[in-house]
């Protein structure tokens, strides 16, 4: 049975229309007439043999569709649906992005909703159109200006480039009809079908279930959808699947397919300056205009923000601002806090000459406008997931010939209120009033989201992270209200520094969070500022003059060296490492104290007890592991431009003092009987044990030494080596001259850990398996140190001293765990201790 529907089409077919069984809108504009690919997608109810059997004729169809001068006569055949491509779009660049709509109800979207990102071209080959990836490796393109000519040719390196180059055919669609101007095609089968370069199968593991291969029966079409510059396809796939005994699953996902016609005239590039963080596309250039035959440069990822009026006073407003639409489903409580975490950066903009450049708006209703979808790849959405997850990110989709942001879909798991707010609780309770108790009340939990949303919408807007944002200010600083109001916690919420935990009861300190900071805005200008080359490298060199302005992630593999700099850090703020740790341990030791009372009133206080007390032991491991990374460490970055220096060796030696001491000192709330017999009677002391013994072990980790051992070869005159390193730390546990016996068991714990480090760290003979590291792109400095062994650091010999000296310091007087110590440590020095 055949249904006719009927659709207005502009004669020029300028827009890329997609129908799905509803009347489309006028789309005959100068807009649509430059967008995407001029496509139409019918929704058949048979299949392309029966149109070709006679039931219509799709030759017929297709000169009609690109003859009509008024209404279009569709013949929609069930089951198959049907796309009309101008073959103007031959050869074009498109963006296709595929991500999760909907999970099953077990799966969790751990990684976030994306699936796939490809730039592809169409080319015709036989009686097929091919979809051809090209997002292999760097962009690739001629630095020559075109010769003009009336003549098509191609110069030498146009061809060079084609020849040097192939990418995958990742889609084929069948051509049902073709005329002069336009093809028919047939897409039902790619689209209802597990594409393999945009496979969801791995998205699915989270489920608990195995997807093996979808089911064509029960796989189809659900959504189709056009606009001007982009089609939108959600596809239901339904796969057979295998549980753990291997029994076979049902297990159905729906996954959304926007395919946008990139700029015919790319944004103009802005290339990377490394004093800036931005995320970034590589573009390779062949015979570059400065004369180079070949030179790969990164260019920054950034929205195409232009003046309305180039001429107007600064700030002025843009052509187009960036709006961000709260997607529907976000629960109305929450939207106040969003809308302002988004215009929270119209500040930033207004220093780079922009008013009014970024908005947040509620997403049109149906009735408004029955056309838009959150999965449309022309606008940034930001979505609130409903799974059981506790995190938020903020991708975004870009063209990577030129850097610009096409759109952004900000992710939002509710449950990660409940992980900031057990974090803030942990961090913020002697400070903060409201959190005092748990759950947290919602108007704080509202402003954790504001903080949290807004670092996401700066990953949107290009920015990466500047985990040396986070040690940008003094303990003075940050204990000063003055101060802090104006400038939070941290010189850019890109940073993972959060909450202002330095501050103390007394100082009159309110602005507990991050702000968007000194940094952001001075990006945010670098980014999007109408600068001259000139005028960006000017801006950039102020992090010079402007410490608080540098810019700091250790997150790449060749960015590794920042990993060993202790002002480049996560979930830590302030410049005095240790002062700050310390005021972050007594924190954690006082909220720890009082989680009986805190959680006395929520629905299950055990549970709850359980979950605050684990994320603080984390927690603390993060903060002395800020202080551990002192030992051998470097300073990558520094504000008079050199690239490189050491820790001085007095911070050092400070480091593993605290370590070795107060670091475990610290640990005792951990271990209050009070309070573990109230959710975890057994176990409790054991993991604080170990806790003492992750600590000592951050210290005498192998590259550790390998490090300090370099530091001392290359600069003898610090008189800091292997040996120095291992004294340091004997000096801190007998300093206070108590016996084993007289220790908290943690102490105890960090003893023995020392001692069975020092007799296995002079046998270590380091891991050849970490060459790999140097493939990633890891400096080949950090993979020999990773690689090599320590024989040659005199480890041995200075392990030894130690042990001597730990076995003269804590001779035992009676038997018990003293005594095995003892034992232990005779054994290693080649003493006959006898049986045990």
């Amino acid at each position: 049975m055949k249904r006719r529907e009927n659709w207005f089409l502009p004669n020029s077919l300028g827009s890329f229309l997609l129908s799905s069984h509803h009347l489309l809108r006028n789309l005959a504009s100068p807009a649509s007439a430059i967008a995407l690919a001029s496509c139409l997608l019918a929704v058949g109810q048979s299949n392309s043999a029966a149109w070709a059997q006679g039931a219509e004729d799709p030759q017929a169809f297709l000169e009609e569709a690109m003859t009509a001068k008024s209404g279009l006569s569709i013949d929609a055949i069930d089951g198959v649906h049907y796309v009309v491509l101008p073959k103007s779009v031959i050869n074009r660049w498109l963006f296709w992005n595929a991500e999760v709509a909907r999970y099953p109800s077990d799966a969790v979207a751990i990684t976030g909703n994306t699936i796939a990102s490809h730039v592809v071209k169409l080319e015709r080959r036989a009686d097929a159109i091919f979809v051809r990836s090209m997002s292999s490796g760097a962009v690739k393109v001629a630095g020559q200006t075109p010769a003009t000519s009336d003549e098509a040719k191609l110069r030498p390196v146009d061809i060079a480039i084609a020849n040097a180059q192939i990418g995958p055919i990742i889609a084929s669609l069948p051509i049902v009809a073709e005329q002069d101007d336009a093809f028919l095609l047939d897409v039902s089968a790619i689209f209802a079908s597990d594409i393999p370069d945009f496979s969801v199968k791995s998205q699915l593991l989270s489920s608990g279930l195995i997807p093996i291969a979808v089911d064509p029966s029960r796989s189809y079409i659900a959504t189709a959808a056009a606009f001007p510059d982009n089609l939108y396809v959600a596809s239901q796939l339904t796969f057979i699947a295998q549980d753990q005994a291997g029994a076979d699953r049902a297990l159905s996902v729906e996954v959304a397919h926007s395919i946008s016609l990139l700029p015919e005239q790319p944004m103009e590039r802005r290339y990377f300056d490394d004093r800036i963080g931005y995320f970034t596309s590589e573009v390779i250039t062949f015979e570059a205009a400065d004369g180079a035959a070949s030179e790969t440069q990164q260019i920054a990822l950034r929205h195409r923000l232009e003046h309305a009026d180039p001429d107007a006073p600064k700030p002025s407003a843009p052509v187009e601002p960036l709006v961000y639409y709260l997607a529907p489903e976000i629960p109305e409580r929450w939207r106040p806090y969003i809308r302002a975490a988004v215009e929270d950066w119209q500040p930033a903009f207004e220093a780079a000459g922009f008013s009014g450049a970024i908005v947040a708006r509620d997403a049109p209703s149906q009735e408004e406008d029955p056309d838009w979808s959150p999965n449309d790849a022309r606008y940034n959405v930001i979505r609130w997931v409903a799974q059981p997850f506790a995190n938020a990110m903020g991708p975004n989709i870009h063209d990577p010939r030129s850097g610009e942001i096409l759109s952004a879909h900000i992710l939002v798991w509710p449950e990660v209120l409940t992980l900031f707010g057990n974090y803030y609780y942990n961090l913020m309770s002697q400070l903060d009033p409201d959190a005092a108790t748990l759950p947290l009340p919602e108007e704080t939990l509202g402003h954790i989201l504001r903080y949290a949303v807004s670092h996401e919408v700066g990953h949107t807007l290009g920015l990466r992270h500047n985990h040396k944002a986070s040690t940008a200010w003094g303990i003075e600083q940050l204990r000063d209200p003055e101060f802090t109001a104006e400038r939070g916690s941290t010189a850019s919420i890109m940073a993972y520094g959060r909450f202002n935990y330095v501050a103390r009861p007394g100082d009159g300190v309110t602005q507990l969070f991050p702000l968007i900071g000194t940094y952001d805005d001075h990006a945010i200008t670098w980014g999007y500022a109408d600068l001259t080359p000139d005028a960006l490298e000017a801006l950039a060199s102020e992090v010079h003059e402007e410490p608080e302005l540098a810019w700091g992630a250790g997150e790449l593999p060749s960015e590794g060296l920042q990993t060993y700099d202790p002002t480049v850090l996560k979930e830590n703020i302030g410049a005095d490492r240790i002062e700050a740790t310390r005021a972050g341990i007594a924190a954690i030791g006082a909220s720890i104290l009082n989680l009986p009372q805190a959680t006395m009133d929520a629905p299950d206080p055990a549970g709850l007890t359980a979950s605050v007390y684990d994320q603080a032991k984390d927690t603390y491991l993060g903060f002395t592991g800020s202080v551990a990374v002192m030992v051998g460490g470097v300073l990558s970055s520094t504000s008079d431009g050199e690239p490189l220096q050491y820790v001085a060796v007095s911070d050092q030696k400070a480091a593993l003092t605290f370590l070795a001491s107060e670091a475990i000192d610290g640990l005792a709330p951990f271990a209050d009987p009070a309070l573990l017999m109230t959710f975890r009677p057994f176990g409790g002391v054991i993991g604080t044990d170990y806790m003492a013994e992750r600590i000592i072990g951050s210290m005498l980790e192998p590259d550790v030494i390998r490090r300090v051992y370099a530091q001392n070869e290359l600069d003898p005159n610090r008189n800091f080596g292997v040996a120095e390193m291992l004294a340091t730390i004997t000096d801190a546990f007998i300093a206070e001259g108590v016996s084993i016996a007289d220790m908290p068991p943690a102490q105890r714990a960090a003893i023995a850990e020392y001692v069975r480090l020092l007799q296995l760290l002079p046998t270590n003979e380091g891991n050849p398996d970490m060459a790999f590291l140097g493939t990633l792109g890891v400096p080949r400095g950090l993979v020999d140190i990773n690689v090599a062994g320590l024989g040659d650091t005199g480890i041995a010999a200075a392990a030894s001293v130690e042990l001597e000296r730990l076995a003269a310091a804590f001779e035992p007087h009676s038997d018990g765990f003293a005594t095995r110590l003892f034992k232990d440590v005779e054994r290693a020095l080649g003493v006959d201790v006898g049986d045990d």
